[in-house]
């Protein structure tokens, strides 16, 4: 699949559980693995406050 088509993927089945925001950024940090900041993506996936997703 190309890159294109899995970054849609990624944003259309993360944006039904995640802020429009976090996907973005979780977007930019995975696509720049090789400058991998773990502490971020684990903070970014941790960090919320929306109780239909912590449920």
């Amino acid at each position: 699949m190309p890159e294109a088509a899995t970054l849609d993927k990624f944003r259309a089945l993360a944006g039904t559980r995640l802020p429009q925001e976090r996907v973005e950024r979780l977007a930019e940090l995975v696509l720049g693995m090789e400058d991998v900041d773990l502490a971020a993506i684990a903070s970014m996936l941790a960090t919320d406050t929306d109780p239909e997703i912590i449920s």
